[in-house]
């Protein structure tokens, strides 16, 4: 239990420095997107490769990307349900209910505390979310909005995942163990070292954009969309450890992804829809350490 606590607490120490650094004026809210580059596009796509190379890949882990796909859509249906008649609200429960942000902040716990099945379990689940997240949610919220926002066709939505590095690095890995390739050691030498980064850099990158200052009329209304979310992840948490036949590591991994804060793209989807930007940044924000409590908490009951 102290190990657990130690190590979770020392991940949620570097978005406390990160935060802290950002308060004395050493980094500034604008350095976010060149840190989110390294983050996204170096250090994650290095910790991928290593743990791939390390692990046997499982076909039946192939079932997990539309997991992903369907909490995505659940999210967004339950949203949507949640925002009674009003259509403008509607849509934008739909947007900021759903999305996994994994990448960023859930696969560092679980590189810390699963290894390389947990991250592959967790990279196969955001493979399917990321087909959402990235377009897909945006674009069938714009086609639900009476005045339509900014249109995003067929085109757009495949450059977005094709020009995404993660979601490029699972598609690519995953070909790869398909084929039964094995990635060279002198390659997961040189990955080895940039992912050991990863964990600091995902944790960092949080502490440096984290805000939360909601008006006290929008408090309530937070507090509405964070519950009914986490009591939708719970419920397919609950189905995922209990039902789903995969090793004991891998429906771990999948409980801690489906308690992922929302995706960094729900405030920039709203704001192209002319909503509330004001409150998806609020909602998304807070997220951060309703999860960071959610995942310690799981984390220490399973033990890991």
């Amino acid at each position: 239990m102290f190990d657990i606590l130690y190590r979770a607490g020392c991940l949620i120490a570097v978005i406390l420095l990160g935060m802290f650094l950002r308060r004395v004026g050493m980094f500034r809210h604008e350095d976010y997107p060149i840190l989110a580059k390294i983050g996204l596009n170096v250090t994650l796509p290095g910790m991928l490769i290593t743990s791939f190379a390390d692990f046997k890949f499982d076909v039946s882990l192939l079932l997990l990307v539309p997991v992903g796909l369907l909490a995505n859509v659940l999210l967004s249906v339950a949203g949507y349900l949640a925002a009674g008649k009003e259509k403008r609200q509607r849509v934008f429960n739909y947007i900021n209910y759903s999305g996994f942000n994994i990448g960023s902040f859930t696969l560092p716990f679980i590189q810390s505390f699963l290894g390389p099945t947990g991250i592959v379990a967790a990279c196969m689940f955001d493979t399917g979310n990321a087909i959402m997240c990235t377009g897909m949610t945006y674009s069938i919220g714009a086609a639900l909005l009476p005045e339509k926002g900014e249109k995003q066709g067929a085109r757009t939505f495949l450059k977005s995942l094709l020009t995404s590095v993660p979601f490029m690095t699972y598609v690519i890995l995953l070909a790869v163990a398909l084929l039964g390739i094995r990635i060279p050691e002198a390659v997961t030498g040189f990955t080895s070292i940039i992912g050991a980064a990863n964990p600091f850099l995902a944790m960092f990158m949080l502490g440096i954009v984290f805000e939360f200052h909601p008006s006290r009329k929008n408090i309530k209304l937070v507090l509405k969309n964070v519950g009914i979310r986490c009591g939708v992840c719970a419920v397919l948490a609950v189905l995922s450890f209990f039902v789903l036949p995969f090793p004991l590591e891998v429906r771990q991994a999948l409980v801690l992804v489906l308690f992922s804060p929302i995706t960094m793209n729900a405030p920039v989807f709203t704001d192209r829809l002319h909503l509330d930007t004001a409150m998806a940044g609020a909602i998304n924000s807070f997220c951060i350490p309703v999860s960071l409590i959610l995942l310690t908490v799981l984390m220490a009951c399973m033990g890991l």
